[in-house]
């Protein structure tokens, strides 16, 4: 008996076993997958989120709402007027009359070019093209300034493109305008409101726009030669660390005085670039052995238009892998003054 008993425990034992892992495995099998990445072509649709805008320039979602500032640069440097951030309906109800989502900016020089989202406290940020104050709009609460004007804040010329960088505690700003020479990526501390560090670009450039990618390195567009630098994470607080890494001819300006490469974003592993008197999305694979040389039109159409043509291109952001939101400031095509999305097709 008892050598029977000892012959069948194993048995048993591998029995319990089994049993314990079905549930586990059930739990495997029931799981969903894991999200694949979609990989975007060189093909998208435009459609319209909001028309009639006043040099809108670039976007941050905030809440679920596109908010875009109204640049009014065709009137740069005369003073008046009022300034704001647009809350635009990303579902195609055009700008939101919801009082509570109006984002009125101080003074009557304010010119804003820059906005970003800080995504750890919802608060957005909006820079001045014009006189370099930032102001900070504290999530549910009234406006802040981050950044006094130059002179006495902490750029020396204007604010353009702007991106928080919660990883290391920064808010990074282009330092340039239209009136000053030069450009300069800057890093201010979010908490001290003081400069971290500085990567100055070459003599006469422009510095417009800012992002990140997963890796932690800056990509930065240079707009008067149409150029796209790049910092590594690991040099990110070393200044003067800005190395070139794309220029194109599909990212220059189309002529001698006109303005290339503005807006950019990463979108299912690939560089999109706005070149904003060409009216054109370029394309690049980051992944691609060459970068430069796998560079792409975006073909655009628009209702029955194929090959359609953007008006000034400038700020654009990621809703997903295959959709992009293009903000049109005017300033080429027909002219007209829009938030835009793109739905690119998957490869």
């Amino acid at each position: 008996m008892l050598r029977h008993a000892l012959k069948q425990r194993p048995v048993a034992l591998i029995a319990q076993f089994f049993s314990a892992l079905m549930p586990l495995a059930a739990a495997l099998l029931a799981a969903p997958a894991a999200h694949a990445q979609a990989v975007p072509g060189n093909t998208g649709v435009i459609t319209v989120l909001a028309d009639g805008l006043k040099n809108p320039t670039t976007v941050a979602v905030k809440n679920g709402v596109a908010f875009v500032p109204e640049g009014q640069l065709a009137r740069l440097g005369a003073l008046g007027g009022l300034f704001q951030a647009r809350p635009i309906s990303l579902e195609g109800a055009g700008v939101l009359r919801d009082k509570a989502l109006r984002t009125l900016l101080p003074g009557n020089d304010f010119f804003p070019e820059g906005i970003a989202l800080d995504p750890a406290t919802n608060d957005l940020f909006v820079g001045s093209i014009f006189n370099g104050t930032i102001v900070k709009v504290p999530d549910g609460q009234r406006q802040q300034q981050f950044s006094a004007r130059v002179g006495t804040g902490v750029l020396t010329r204007g604010a353009l493109g702007l991106r928080v960088d919660n990883a290391r505690n920064l808010l990074w700003a282009c330092d340039s305008s239209l009136a000053v020479a030069g450009g300069t990526v800057t890093g201010i501390d979010l908490g001290s409101r003081q400069v971290a560090v500085t990567h100055e670009l070459p003599a006469g450039s422009l510095c417009n726009d800012i992002i990140l990618d997963a890796a932690g390195n800056l990509l930065v567009t240079e707009t008067l030669v149409g150029q796209v630098f790049r910092i590594d994470a690991a040099n990110a607080l070393t200044p003067n660390s800005a190395q070139l890494f794309l220029a194109t001819q599909e990212i220059a300006p189309p002529a001698a005085g006109q303005l290339g490469a503005n807006g950019l974003a990463i979108a299912g592993g690939i560089l999109f670039v706005s070149n904003t008197f060409a009216g054109t999305l370029v394309r690049f694979d980051l992944n691609a052995a060459d970068v430069a040389g796998s560079v792409q039109l975006v073909n655009l159409t628009e209702g029955n238009v194929a090959s359609a043509i953007l008006s000034g291109p400038d700020g654009v952001l990621p809703l997903s892998d295959t959709q992009l939101l293009v903000v049109e400031n005017g300033f080429a095509g027909a002219g007209n003054n829009r938030l835009v999305r793109v739905d690119l097709d998957a490869l």
